[in-house]
């Protein structure tokens, strides 16, 4: 039985890899030929494509993908010149050629932090950062209240570290875990997130189609708001 329902997958595998190709070019042509024709979808299909990209950068940094994080943020320079962030687009384009030259450390992942264990657990180390120290910063033990006092605040910052080292071997020697181990960071991948964020997804598709679904073909070919059905000018539309 067993070995049956293996063959029954293979061969759903099979054909789905036969025809992959050919569904992948008739979705392409399909794109192309009603971005032609809808402002409005053209408009939907970029904003999809720039949200990608966000995620194609979230998913270098908790996966350690050096190669796509290069890439995508060689992807994305040209928007900044595009949407007029001079800022952005000079400090970007320092930042890549710089991050070129950085050896092969970083592209075995250890331009990131991880803190746990698992797949897709690690942030960037600016995030981390915002995770633990600056965290703890804002919390009861931290200098809030006080931040006004440099003499504080400065102490606080020198001695939090060795504060941190002595908690966490604690923990090392005495198998003891806290539920306020600020190093303790939720999975993402547990069944409980991802059906809440998957309800959260569906709700915003049902919201947006309640309305108006921007990808099915329409009657008028002009950039428009899809609640109010308000037609965007020349110049909101070519910028």
């Amino acid at each position: 039985m067993g070995d049956r329902k293996c063959a029954k997958s293979q061969q759903i595998v099979d054909t789905l890899c036969n025809k992959i190709d050919t569904m992948l070019a008739d979705f392409k042509q399909f794109v192309l030929s009603h971005r032609a024709s809808s402002a409005t979808f053209a408009f939907w299909d970029d904003f999809i494509q720039l949200v990608s990209l966000l995620k194609d950068l979230i998913r270098a940094d908790r996966e350690g993908d050096w190669e796509l994080h290069v890439s995508t943020v060689q992807t994305i320079i040209p928007l900044f010149a595009a949407f007029g962030k001079i800022n952005y687009l000079r400090w970007a384009s320092v930042y890549q050629e710089d991050m070129r030259k950085l050896p092969k450390t970083a592209e075995a992942g250890k331009f990131v932090v991880k803190c746990t264990s698992g797949m897709f657990t690690a942030v960037g180390a600016d995030m981390c950062l915002e995770q633990t120290i600056n965290h703890s910063q804002k919390s009861s033990s931290g200098i809030i209240g006080t931040s006004h006092k440099k003499k504080f605040v400065a102490e606080w910052e020198l001695i939090y570290h060795e504060l941190l080292a002595v908690s966490n071997y604690y923990r090392e020697i005495s198998g003891v875990r806290s539920s306020n181990y600020e190093l303790t960071s939720r999975s993402e991948c547990g069944k409980a997130y991802t059906d809440s964020q998957e309800r959260k997804v569906q709700d915003m598709i049902a919201f947006v189609k309640s309305h108006e679904d921007p990808f099915a073909p329409c009657t008028e070919s002009k950039l428009h708001n899809i609640l109010t059905h308000e037609i965007m000018t020349d110049k909101i539309e070519r910028f």
